[in-house]
């Protein structure tokens, strides 16, 4: 049942990112706009959701996965350089190692940064735990700096 609701929150929030695009392309043809209509919609987006008339968390949950899967929708690149055998000839033993390099790295740097801000919330979070159990007073722990 959980999954079915985390199911549809993302679908509503697609829905909602997909009529903004929509409407970015009608405002577009209607006032015979230059400015492409997906940067219409993005400052629609930016304008309900600034505004409050659209709550963040009702497309939050889309806008996640839509970042998690913003790698894959870049195919037409991915498609080009596959297809240009010569590259490949010629450079394809700097290319995969250099590419394999890459996502090491970035692997590496996000996961640290990931356990720092981790870290960093769970800090944050067991101040304010502390502070709730000793009936509002900060913990006065050993080897915690406290400086004010």
């Amino acid at each position: 049942m959980n999954t079915l609701r985390e199911i549809g929150w993302v679908a509503l929030g697609a829905a909602l990112i997909v009529g903004c695009f929509y409407a970015g392309a009608f405002i577009k043809s209607a006032f015979g706009l230059i400015i492409p209509d997906n940067v219409i919609g993005l400052f629609l987006m930016l304008a309900l959701l600034g505004t409050g008339v659209l709550p963040v968390s009702w497309v939050e949950p889309a806008s996640k996965w839509l970042l998690f899967f913003l790698p894959m929708l870049f195919v037409p690149i991915y498609v080009m350089a596959a297809r240009d055998k010569a590259l490949w000839a010629q450079w394809g033993w700097v290319i995969v190692p250099g590419m394999m390099v890459a996502v090491a790295v970035m692997w590496i740097v996000v996961g640290h940064f990931s356990q720092f801000l981790n870290r960093r919330l769970e800090g944050d979070n067991a101040d304010d735990a502390t502070a709730e159990i000793n009936g509002g007073m900060p913990s006065t722990s050993p080897g915690r700096d406290k400086n004010p």
